[in-house]
């Protein structure tokens, strides 16, 4: 009997462990929400003040990468001086959208990181604060004249943008996971930021429309703890 009982317990825990599995993998497709997650990118506005926008094509293979369960690639164009911001906006459970920084990804396209990472906490005109992010200045070397870009990166599961020293732990417990990048040309790579940098200005209207697009419905993301059916969020 007690024989019986243990293979029983082990039977059970074979069970429980491939059904936790499956759920880490999406086996019988994402979740409700991760999906509705996904689809409040196609919120975000298009046009905000004199800035237009159209977006840039993201294949499946991209984004299988990016393991994403949706991605949005925008060009946003200043209309008065033709200056251009590029958004890239990742969405999908805290594992895979945890990996893959830029300097990960923008070095492995031939970017180097000019100097050292560093945080940079992005303030309204009324000094609230919007979100704290990743600053990077990279460049490229080319046969004509280097390419340099700076970005400013960063997460969110509920609201609140943040520059985090371990995503993929600080957001475990998460369901969902956005990963937001904004990206901006430069003529030379280390100048200060301050709020005359294009990025900035651009981020004073854009984050607020991205607060109400992902977050403003009184969806609050709750942790995974308190949504056992949807599994652990580790891949």
């Amino acid at each position: 009997m007690k024989q019986f009982a243990a293979v029983a317990v082990a039977v059970l825990l074979l069970v429980v462990t491939g059904v936790v599995h499956g759920l880490m993998l999406d086996r019988w497709g994402p979740p409700e929400r991760l999906i509705n997650a996904a689809a409040r990118l196609e919120q975000i506005p298009a046009s905000m003040g004199d800035w237009s926008s159209q977006d840039l094509e993201i294949t499946d293979r991209v984004q299988t990468i990016a393991g994403a369960q949706g991605m949005l690639s925008r060009l946003y164009t200043h209309r008065p001086t033709g200056s251009s911001i590029n958004v890239l906006i990742v969405c999908g459970r805290p594992g895979p959208v945890a990996e893959h920084p830029p300097t990960v990804c923008f070095t492995s396209a031939g970017f180097r990181l000019a100097e050292k990472e560093r945080k940079h906490v992005v303030r309204s005109r009324d000094n609230i604060e919007l979100g704290e992010f990743w600053l990077g200045d990279f460049s490229k070397s080319t046969d004509l004249v280097p390419e340099n870009m700076r970005t400013f990166w960063g997460w969110s599961s509920d609201g609140r943008w943040e520059a985090a020293d371990n995503p993929r732990l600080k957001y475990a417990p998460s369901p969902v996971l956005y990963k937001l990048y904004v990206t901006r040309p430069l003529v030379r790579t280390g100048d200060e930021v301050d709020d005359n940098d294009l990025a900035i200005q651009f981020m004073h209207l854009f984050l607020p429309e991205l607060q109400r697009a992902l977050f403003d419905d009184g969806q609050r993301q709750a942790p995974a703890t308190s949504h056992p059916t949807e599994g652990p969020t580790q891949e």
